[in-house]
């Protein structure tokens, strides 16, 4: 029932988005403390095996790892700690679907 111009109009303007007030104001926000170690890394080691290349992800966790003095790449949701280390991605989609 709604209708915007742009994508960036929606984020701005949308009853969900158009409530935030910006950025996080302390590199120690959930958006980062939590959406790094257990979104975007996940998603980069699933991008790794397979062969997807993710400059900009990576360069965000760097970022926050940065930022944090911790390295999300180890601290966080890395393929070892879901159990999936080794596992093809057909082994992986097995796994998730039983």
């Amino acid at each position: 029932g709604t209708s915007y111009k742009s994508v960036y109009e929606f984020n701005r303007n949308s009853a969900t988005h158009g409530s935030i007030d910006g950025a996080p104001g302390s590199s120690q926000h959930r958006y980062i403390t939590e959406d790094v170690p257990y979104l975007f890394v996940p998603c980069l080691e699933f991008a790794e095996l397979t062969k997807v290349d993710t400059p900009v992800m990576r360069a965000a966790i760097q970022f926050a790892n940065a930022f944090n003095g911790v390295d999300y790449t180890v601290e966080g949701r890395t393929l070892e700690k879901m159990g999936l280390k080794g596992l093809s991605v057909n082994q992986i989609r097995q796994f998730v679907s039983s």
